[in-house]
């Protein structure tokens, strides 16, 4: 598997693929990993993690000509995961939320995604109030309810797939990027003087199954990009 640089390819996972997924899991996953699942004491959670690193690790395998298990990952200094000795320039970056898990590839270009399953959140307002510029939040409060639960996530989903792209984690002021709301137009309208990068950012929808929403942020314009639906490789 391969493809050029200006691509972008992303798998979507679904936790009911754990059942095949586990054999190969037990194959491929570090002591290290293992350690870090079985922190979690949501069931839930600790599956979504699983099934991403199997998903990375068979996907990136394929790309760089190696075996799963032998993959050497290391982390920035804001914990982004990257590959060691990236001689090919991959990028990736993960995401889950509810049943879904997805990850983002591509060449020679930052990447950063995020998929959010759709649902009610008690302090849904005041978080909004705290990641939206104050332009974001005059638009935002003239919705009706229904509108701003879509709202919301659709902003989120794409604030947070630049912050993932930048990789700056925590430290990345959310109040001063501006997105587009719109369904089917995803536009980074500012990036704000404080984020310090006047490189332009770019913005895409990920094609999800009903009752989420997925955004993708590439640091270059991409000419392509595919969405494919991941099953487990049956372990050898």
């Amino acid at each position: 598997m391969s493809f050029r640089p200006g691509e972008v390819v992303v798998w979507k996972a679904s936790l009911a693929t754990w059942p095949r997924a586990e054999p190969f899991a037990r194959q491929i996953l570090t002591p290290s990993e293992w350690e870090q699942a079985n922190r979690f004491r949501i069931d839930e959670a600790r599956l979504r993690y699983v099934i991403g690193r199997v998903l990375l690790r068979e996907t990136l395998s394929r790309l760089v000509d190696a075996e799963p298990a032998e993959l050497a990952l290391e982390f920035t200094g804001h914990g982004k995961p990257q590959l060691k000795e990236n001689r090919q320039n991959i990028q990736f970056n993960l995401s889950h939320s509810g049943e879904v898990v997805m990850l983002g590839v591509a060449r020679e270009m930052e990447i950063g995604v995020d998929v959010e399953q759709i649902r009610p959140l008690s302090r849904r307002d005041q978080i909004a109030q705290g990641i939206l510029s104050p332009e974001e939040w005059s638009l935002y409060s003239e919705l009706s309810e229904h509108q701003r639960q879509q709202a919301f996530f659709t902003i989120w989903t794409r604030k947070e797939a630049i912050v993932k792209a930048v990789g700056r984690g925590l430290l990345f002021p959310l109040t001063e990027l501006e997105v587009s709301f719109q369904q089917g137009e995803a536009r980074l309208l500012r990036f704000g003087e404080a984020v310090g990068d006047d490189v332009p950012w770019h913005l895409s929808e990920i094609t999800c199954p009903a009752g989420y929403l997925a955004a993708l942020a590439t640091k270059s314009p991409i000419e392509s990009l595919e969405v494919h639906d991941w099953q487990p490789t049956e372990p050898s």
